[in-house]
């Protein structure tokens, strides 16, 4: 622990040796956000913590996948199986990866088997920017929004006239990437097609990966800020599953495929009122063959195939009453639909209803409560509550502040698994429930130097544990509670209009109420940094570093994942108008690490692309 604190002790230090020698500021527009309120508002003035990934972070950094750039974030932990390919998930200020809430376009995507994503799952080449909000969001989003919410944004048709774009990548492990975009604007009437293919051999045996997908996007405009917009698209992945290397399954598979398509219409009248509303449906079949003589349940050469569906409806209406009030309000319906060969066919419905109510106090505070109601046809209701305010009690300087309550609705897996002699679900299983506050300074001290920190307590209740019952058979219950705090801390140092030097640390405490162990897999410790330049003669260039603390892989406390110091280095360089270049190298140092124990993660690799645009 001292050497994580001395490490970050140095990048402040070194942040502030940069500052002596900066010379101009770098001018950057006002963001806006959607997440934090369902609805457009600037960054700056949402009162939450929004963290934004564009598609040109994501191109620079050569990312195999949006875990690559998530994991810079304050309070992201990842949790990852390997290489490319292999399950990669995201945990948030001391959740689980079922109690992060990830979305597309406002759009669920959790899978309602297990509650998590598979982020490996999800392509690149159509994103343009990932909203992630730090702490809850029930109070808007309903279940899973305990720890965090993730919006996956993807790109529209552009303004005008046709664009297209390719990318072809290669790299260390013979790794492959060809990604290519299509777009054009006719009159009243856009569209946007992508595909793209990845497949890599492996850094390990039976790690190999090959995934395609492709989507389609087409926007009519009705009239002026007046919207209908159809999106779809499918995508198939196939990956070696080679398992941990104490007990390796080296010629098992995994195969999966996604598909979805969504119907959604927005109309802004006026500055004062917007209306839209979403149909959607996901479907995703998951595979899992086990051909493998380590196999400990199931039998040489069994395959088991998981098929889930989502069916949603989403309205929603923002309203400007007054020039200080701004009411939000929607209603939601989900059917959730699971056939899966271990846990039979099974279905549930939500009927949820949100209201959100903005006030601008005084110029300078601005506040905002509301709640949502969802009623489960399998458990019942939830109700949750959420306050936050925002005062900027100086210029360029504010606190915020935040209240909210927070649920999980059990899995299908949590609630219907069968009874095969060594585990069985639990049909009475009740939502996990979280109780958050957080408090937090944003502060411009000066044109270089933007330092923010918060302060972040939740208590869960009812968590959810799979344990042995006195019989020996591991079933699910209501037994856990976890207490959980920190401390998020991100120093921006604009050094000149081309170089940016950035700095994140966070302090964790999670830990079960009733017999003060940790959590597992929850680092007390991160800290990241990264100086980035940009703009200067056509190049591009990061460097960024992560330091993770050792976290506890049992619920003892007996056995823990050593802690891991790792860097990356991406290069990019505009050969010309319509041609960029790309190079990047992965672990840097060579650095020999897991995330999950058992599942060592690659070592250096490069990797290499050209993009044309015309």
């Amino acid at each position: 622990m001292k050497k994580v604190m001395k490490f970050y002790l140095a990048i402040l230090t070194l942040s502030f040796v940069f500052l002596g020698n900066a010379v101009a500021q770098e001018l950057e527009l006002e963001k806006i956000v959607i997440t934090p309120s369902r609805t457009e508002e600037l960054a700056s003035e949402s009162g939450r913590n929004v963290d934004i990934i564009t598609s040109k972070m994501i191109a620079d950094s050569q990312a195999k996948d949006i875990t690559d750039v998530l994991e810079g974030i304050s309070s992201i932990n990842v949790g990852s199986y390997g290489g490319q390919g292999a399950t990669k998930t995201v945990m948030m200020r001391g959740s689980t990866a079922s109690q992060v809430l990830v979305m597309m376009d406002g759009r669920p995507i959790n899978s309602p088997r297990d509650g998590q994503v598979d982020f490996s799952n999800i392509p690149l080449n159509n994103v343009e920017r990932v909203e992630v909000l730090r702490g809850p969001a029930s109070n808007l989003y309903g279940s899973s929004a305990m720890g965090g919410t993730i919006n996956i944004i993807t790109k529209n048709p552009p303004r005008d006239k046709m664009k297209t774009d390719f990318t072809t990548g290669f790299g260390t492990f013979k790794s492959y990437t060809e990604k290519l975009n299509n777009a054009a604007k006719f009159g009243k009437f856009g569209y946007l097609l992508s595909a793209e293919y990845d497949s890599s051999a492996g850094f390990r045996q039976n790690s190999d990966f090959e995934a395609k997908s492709m989507s389609a996007k087409l926007q009519y405009e009705l009239a002026e800020n007046n919207k209908l917009t159809i999106n779809g698209g499918a995508s198939k992945n196939s990956v070696g599953t080679p398992g941990p290397t104490t007990s390796p399954d080296y010629d098992d598979r995994q195969t999966s495929q996604k598909s979805f398509m969504d119907l959604s219409w927005s109309f802004k009248p006026d500055e004062t009122l917007g209306v839209s509303a979403k149909i959607f449906n996901n479907y995703e079949r998951l595979q899992f063959d086990e051909n493998s003589a380590y196999s400990i349940f199931d039998t040489a050469g069994s395959k088991s195939v998981h098929k889930t569906q989502v069916r949603g409806i989403q309205t929603q209406l923002n309203k400007q009453i007054f020039h200080n009030y701004e009411l939000i309000c929607g209603f939601d319906n989900l059917f959730n639909y699971n056939d899966s060969t271990q846990t039979a066919k099974h279905d549930y419905t939500v009927y949820a209803g949100y209201l959100e109510n903005k006030i601008n106090l005084t110029k300078d505070l601005k506040t905002s409560f509301g709640f949502r109601f969802d009623e489960y046809s399998n458990f019942g209701s939830q109700t949750s509550p959420s306050v936050s305010l925002n005062y900027n009690f100086k210029e360029k300087t504010n606190i915020h502040a935040l209240f909210s309550r927070s649920f999980r609705a059990p899995t299908f897996n949590d609630l219907y698994w069968p009874n095969e002699g060594w585990a069985v679900g639990n049909p009475e299983l009740k939502p996990e429930k979280g109780t958050s506050y957080e408090f937090g300074l944003n502060s411009e001290l000066n044109k270089f130097l933007n330092p923010a920190v918060t302060y972040f307590r939740s208590t869960y209740d009812d968590l959810i544990q799979w344990a042995p019952d006195s019989t020996g058979v591991w079933t699910p219950q209501n037994v856990s509670s976890a207490l959980i705090q920190g401390v998020e801390f991100v120093n921006t140092i604009r050094l000149n209009k081309h170089l940016k030097f950035t700095s994140g640390y966070t302090y964790l405490s999670a830990k079960d109420k009733d017999n003060h162990k940790y959590l597992v897999y929850q680092p007390q410790q991160k800290a990241d940094f990264a100086l980035k330049l940009n703009g200067f003669k056509g190049f591009g260039a990061e460097i960024k570093g992560q330091l993770t603390d050792s976290r506890f892989n049992d619920a003892d406390n007996t056995l823990t994942v050593k802690r891991f110091f790792t860097m990356d280095f991406n290069l990019s360089k505009k050969l010309n108008k319509g041609t960029t270049f790309y190079f990047s190298v992965n672990n840097l140092l060579n650095e020999k690490y897991q995330f999950i124990n058992g599942y060592p993660m690659p070592g250096l690799s490069v990797n290499a692309s050209l993009k044309f645009e015309i």
